[in-house]
């Protein structure tokens, strides 16, 4: 949970400016990813949420690489059919990318 936040900060100072914190921003997914979550659920929330932040964060300045965010996201969230409103997030998440 502590990385999902630090993933959430990470993007809050991304979008004000500071292009450093994809760095962070990175470290917090890879540790989501690496997380030792039972609930597998959790743990694709938290995740397919940090790749759509970071689609989030670049769509503007690296679209390449928000595209293959979202494509991340996307592989977890069609996995579990549970992510219902993850898949709308992503739905919007697409149109954004497609609109520039």
């Amino acid at each position: 949970m502590i990385a999902d936040i630090a993933g959430h900060l990470y993007a809050a100072e991304y979008k004000v400016g500071d292009k450093t914190a994809l760095t962070g921003a990175l470290k917090a997914l890879e540790d989501l990813e690496n997380a030792k979550e039972e609930s597998g659920y959790n743990k694709n929330v938290w995740v397919s949420g940090a790749h759509l932040r970071i689609a989030h964060m670049l769509l503007k300045d690296q679209p390449e690489i928000s595209r293959k965010h979202l494509k991340r996201a996307e592989i977890i969230i069609k996995a579990d059919k549970r992510l219902s409103l993850r898949l709308d997030q992503l739905k919007q998440a697409y149109k954004q990318l497609n609109s520039r």
